[in-house]
Formats: C-alpha cells, sequence, structure tokens
C-alpha cells in the first residue's frame, strides 16, 4: 500500500516568527489545523485581547477562518 503524501505546513506570527513547520496528511479539516495553532502559540502573546480571528495565507491570498 503506499504510504500518503503529507503536505508541510508553516505559520508566521505577527512578530515574525514560526510556528511549525507541520506535517499534515491534505484530508485534515481546518478546524484541526486551528487546534495545533492554539495548542503550540507563544504563551507570552497570549492577552486580554486575543484573537478575533485567523488568516490563512495561500500564495498570497487571503482565507479568513
Amino acid at each position: 500500500m503506499p504510504e500518503e503524501e503529507l503536505v508541510e505546513l508553516k505559520f508566521r506570527l505577527y512578530d515574525g516568527s514560526d510556528i511549525g513547520p507541520f506535517r499534515y496528511s491534505p484530508t485534515s479539516t481546518v478546524a484541526m489545523l486551528k487546534e495545533r495553532i492554539f495548542s503550540d502559540w507563544p504563551k507570552a502573546f497570549m492577552t486580554a485581547y486575543f484573537v478575533r480571528k485567523i488568516q490563512l495565507k495561500n500564495f498570497g491570498s487571503d482565507l479568513i477562518v
């Protein structure tokens, strides 16, 4: 049985630091990705005014989730 090809993702924070890279199955859902981002988000950035939206950029196009 051939092994499933994984997609490598890396997330850039507004301060220029990165979360990742992570390897995901192409069948992963956006909810799965969001959970991973929030679990690895640097705790120093978590304040009372946190995140209202996450912008996923795919080759320069914004995907707001």
